[in-house]
């Protein structure tokens, strides 16, 4: 796993554990800030049993690093999610899954373990609220120019926790429904550096990757295209 990663941001998101960091991102190799094309991807939350060995792994701090690794690279296992979210970059494209993977990051928004046990947990606001405020100082470090957010509820409190932080940004703009769920975007400003935001839906069951591609090639601009235009196998 180690030759895919980019092991420079390390110790500055290490120092991020004493505000909330739980996992550290995936980086890859070829993600860099010297990069005219930093794209990170943010999956919502991680989930696991009430088994111990399962809830061992999930607390340890690479663990989003191995869900990149083994399923998104290795294909060892796979989620609904972990499916369809290639497809919603590539749609029905064959793509090199090392070279994509090496080029981008993969962060965890909510930084809590959700249980999948009946009900399964959801994340709540106070739980957005301080995901986006542990966001806000990752995305310091990592400075990605654009960042594609696999759901759309972290939207819903955006604009309330940047007030609340002070932080430079804009309105969120709801787009039209691609079925049931209207993809949003906004920006943000951190240090003189403007990232942009898309949020579609999440990309579990009932999601149309074939619709959400077209939408995310529309508002994700020329920073995913050079980002998947690198790993389609032509």
């Amino acid at each position: 796993m180690k030759r895919f990663l980019n092991s420079q941001f390390n110790v500055p998101l290490r120092k991020l554990k004493a505000e909330g960091l739980t996992w550290l991102p995936w980086v890859g190799k070829d993600y860099s800030l010297e990069s005219k094309h930093r794209v990170l991807i943010v999956g919502e939350s991680h989930y696991a049993t009430n088994d111990k060995e399962d809830e061992q792994r999930t607390a340890s701090e690479p663990y989003t690093q191995e869900v990149v690794y083994e399923s998104l690279i290795c294909g060892d296992w796979t989620t609904p999610t972990l499916t369809n979210l290639p497809k919603a970059f590539f749609g029905a494209s064959l793509f090199d899954r090392e070279t994509f993977w090496s080029s981008v990051g993969y962060y965890n928004f909510v930084q809590r373990l959700m249980r999948y046990v009946a009900p399964v947990e959801r994340p709540s606001w106070n739980d957005f609220v301080e995901a986006w405020t542990v966001f806000e100082r990752v995305v310091r470090i990592l400075r990605p120019h654009l960042c594609i957010f696999v759901g759309v509820s972290a939207a819903n409190s955006f604009e309330f926790t940047m007030n609340k932080l002070s932080v430079p940004h804009e309105p969120v703009r709801w787009h039209p429904k691609i079925g049931r769920v209207s993809g949003r975007t906004t920006c943000l400003n951190t240090d003189g550096h403007k990232i942009g935001l898309v949020f579609m839906q999440h990309a579990g069951r009932m999601f149309s990757w074939s619709k959400w591609n077209r939408f995310l090639f529309e508002q994700g601009g020329s920073h995913l295209r050079a980002a998947i235009s690198k790993a389609v196998q032509r």
